[in-house]
């Protein structure tokens, strides 16, 4: 079953989750820790009283109680940022490092490289005319789980959590993908970039590539064999794009030859095929 999770505590989780249940008849079936579970086909939405980055091992917890293994995980969430910036982003979970906010240190979450990308692709539709700028986030943040999982939020401030444009708009591109998407030909990790990913947002967009976990240059000093070995491997990637002008010569080259030893393919777009 794939699931999606909405926060009471969260405003814009809530919003989001009211306008999806307008959009797809869900029904409710059974409960989970007292708390309603609604259904629309092989999707069901699960609401739980804390934030989303609280909630350790939410995909097990459900399974155990819903009898039913758990293959995506959707959080339906809020972002903040100290900018205020209006965005609608689309991120996986994980901690490249340290563990500041929830999960496990030096730990990633599976990713849904084909969902998330699809959620932005559709993000860039369903927010068109929106003051909102759409796009990744790097790999940040817990909670610890073993399911594939995405976060699409909304931000930065309370005024857009609860804006009801943006949670119609996020709530339509997560439609979207219940209805089914198309797997990319390419499947990437990325490496490089500022914590809004750029180059990655612009790479889905224009070519017929997914992406999953995104390392930014921020953790340049953090990526270790280890790190992408599990980058890759959570991800299910043929190989590694890189933000190449993010980052310095020595530490490009150094990231460069830790993927030539792992013997992971380093993409450019021209290897890529366009959409």
């Amino acid at each position: 079953m794939k699931v999606l999770v909405r926060a009471l505590k969260d405003d814009a989780s809530v919003n989001i989750a009211d306008k999806l249940v307008s959009i797809r008849e869900f029904e409710e079936e059974g409960e989970f820790e007292g708390y309603p579970v609604s259904r629309w086909n092989d999707w069901h939405l699960v609401t739980t009283p804390e934030y989303h980055i609280d909630n350790e091992h939410l995909d097990r917890r459900i399974s155990n109680t819903l009898g039913d293994d758990v293959e995506l995980m959707v959080f339906l969430s809020r972002h903040r940022s100290e900018s205020g910036a209006r965005s609608l982003t689309v991120h996986p979970p994980g901690n490249p490092a340290s563990a500041d906010l929830g999960g496990v240190p030096k730990t990633l979450v599976p990713s849904a490289p084909h969902e998330m990308t699809a959620a932005l692709r559709n993000l860039v539709g369903t927010a068109e005319g929106l003051d909102y700028a759409v796009t990744f986030e790097v790999t940040h943040h817990g909670p610890s789980l073993e399911a594939p999982t995405l976060f699409i939020e909304i931000g930065s401030s309370e005024a857009e959590w609860n804006d009801p444009e943006a949670g119609k708009a996020v709530a339509e591109a997560v439609s979207g993908i219940m209805g089914g998407i198309d797997l990319s030909t390419t499947t990437l990790i990325g490496i490089g970039g500022g914590h809004y990913a750029p180059r990655f947002t612009e790479i889905v967009q224009g070519y017929n590539a997914s992406v999953g976990h995104m390392i930014p240059t921020y953790h340049v000093d953090n990526i270790d064999a280890p790190l992408i070995l599990q980058a890759m491997e959570k991800t299910g990637a043929d190989g590694a794009y890189l933000h190449r002008k993010s980052m310095r010569s020595e530490p490009r080259r150094r990231i460069i030859g830790l993927l030539e030893d792992l013997g992971i393919k380093v993409y450019r777009a021209s290897d890529l095929e366009p959409l």
